[in-house]
């Protein structure tokens, strides 16, 4: 009962009076009162039902919240919007052209859960489940949230079949390998668990993992609203900038990733469809293994072979390395490391 509101507590209150009152009243002018306890304990029911259905003050500011920060029309004086420059500043004409050299650039990644759902009716559908999100920008500034809404139990129990070794590897023998659960839900758990836990150390198994997941995780609705106060942040959190040129960066923002196909969609669905996402935002996103590919030596590549003259290419010294692989904020700042490694060198005429 605590987590109810005071409204829907007093309607449970009346509607109880009401049935003991006309349970235990016997006496003929008491009766005459039925009625109108008829009337109120049908008024109770009808409070308890409308305070059930309606959305928390919680989300129903969350819900603000995003049809504030996705609207062209909305304005505070904070926070940037391409729609509404010209009326409240002095409009740039060139700053379109500018912000395509200067703009802010966002190095993304993504952990995910990925297969096919064979409802009981209907065909066999794709499907990518968000797991964690990591994100750094050229000024240094990151965003990193987990979330809570995808299947836990499908990606705990998510194995591959990969050939034995050994012994059992002469005799045709499958193994079922978790990668799923050790590489990326593994490093969720070692994160946060102590968060959670506090000193002792319960066993990584499924239900401790939920549980640090309901506790740790967000819904997608608030990593949305998160998002858009990140890439879209506030004058106030970019003092160190001269504000002509934080318009120019952070109104016109560039994504880059590494093997970006599966993180892009990861990541713009949590705007909704393709037409949802906020004003200036792009609808696509720059590969980093694209940009990588551009600088391998065609000659090379005739040489040797395109892997191998990938993998030439990766042994540069100044290549960088991956630490901490499948977290996403980790990964995410590799990405960066690397475009800047890749400026160095210039693209190949393929």
């Amino acid at each position: 009962m605590r987590h109810l509101s005071k409204e829907t507590k007093i309607g449970f209150a009346l509607m109880a009076l009401g049935v003991i009152l006309k349970a235990f009243v016997t006496n003929e002018y008491l009766q005459l009162i039925s009625l109108p306890l008829g009337f109120l304990m049908l008024a109770a029911i009808a409070v308890i039902i409308k305070k059930l259905l309606e959305p928390s003050a919680k989300q129903q500011e969350l819900d603000e919240e995003i049809k504030w920060a996705l609207s062209p029309d909305a304005f505070d004086g904070k926070r940037v919007n391409r729609y509404l420059l010209d009326e409240c500043w002095m409009w740039d004409t060139d700053i379109e052209e500018k912000a395509k050299i200067h703009n802010m650039k966002y190095f993304l990644d993504t952990e995910f859960h990925e297969g096919f759902r064979n409802p009981l009716f209907g065909r066999m559908r794709h499907f990518i489940d968000l797991i964690s999100l990591g994100l750094v920008d050229t000024e240094g500034r990151t965003f990193y949230a987990v979330c809570r809404e995808f299947d836990i139990k499908a990606a705990w129990n998510s194995y591959q079949l990969e050939k034995a070794s050994g012994f059992q590897r002469n005799h045709g023998e499958y193994i079922k390998v978790y990668w799923l659960r050790e590489n990326v839900l593994r490093k969720i758990w070692d994160e946060h668990y102590i968060d959670v836990f506090g000193a002792r150390m319960p066993k990584f198994t499924y239900s401790a993992f939920k549980h640090l997941i309901n506790k740790v995780g967000k819904t997608k609705a608030q990593i949305k609203v998160d998002l858009i106060r990140y890439i879209f942040p506030s004058k106030e959190d970019c003092q160190d900038l001269q504000f002509a040129e934080y318009m120019e960066k952070y109104t016109f923002p560039q994504f880059h990733a590494y093997f970006a196909a599966y993180d892009w969609i990861a990541f713009v669905t949590l705007f909704g469809k393709m037409i949802e996402l906020p004003p200036t935002m792009p609808m696509f996103i720059n590969d980093l293994k694209q940009m990588l590919d551009e600088r391998v030596c065609p000659k090379e590549i005739a040489r040797v072979g395109y892997k191998n003259a990938v993998r030439n290419f990766q042994k540069h010294p100044n290549y960088p390395k991956k630490m901490n692989e499948h977290h996403a904020l980790d990964d995410a700042k590799w990405d960066m490391e690397l475009y800047q490694f890749l400026l160095k060198f210039t693209p190949h005429k393929q």
